[in-house]
């Protein structure tokens, strides 16, 4: 992408599952500079009950206190000058408890949407996705 484009960083925006590949290339893989923005949209940062349901490695990685979440949520300040959001819904029926989805450190929002799916088409999450993108850079 920033090849394509020219751009110096990009802006990465997650949902559900995909904030913890995202989290992953940003936080251990080298990731953190070239990214100037992070939205994340209802990721299981702390982990979901749900994940219990199927021994599927991936979900077994998304169970709270699972190895892989401990080595993400392991640093204080694990996105440098990457600027961070956190969107989520209280009424999420996948990230449960649906609080698993706040970032600490993240600039948060929270929504009122019915469920978890719906956080992708929810007029409001995405009116607030495009607020977060088109804000100019922090100096």
């Amino acid at each position: 992408m920033r090849k394509r484009t020219g751009a110096g960083r990009i802006d990465v925006v997650a949902f559900s599952q995909g904030t913890l590949s995202s989290r992953y290339w940003i936080q251990e893989l080298g990731g953190q500079p070239r990214v100037r923005r992070f939205v994340s949209i209802s990721g299981p940062h702390h982990g979901t009950r749900a994940a219990y349901l199927k021994a599927d490695p991936a979900l077994v990685q998304m169970r709270p206190d699972s190895a892989f979440l401990r080595e993400l949520n392991r640093r204080e300040k694990p996105f440098g000058d990457t600027e961070v959001f956190s969107f989520w819904t209280p009424l999420d029926s996948t990230v449960i408890p649906a609080d698993s989805a706040r970032l600490p450190g993240a600039t948060e929002r929270t929504f009122f949407v019915p469920a978890h799916p719906f956080m992708l088409s929810a007029p409001a999450a995405i009116s607030a996705t495009v607020e977060v993108l088109a804000q100019a850079p922090r100096q």
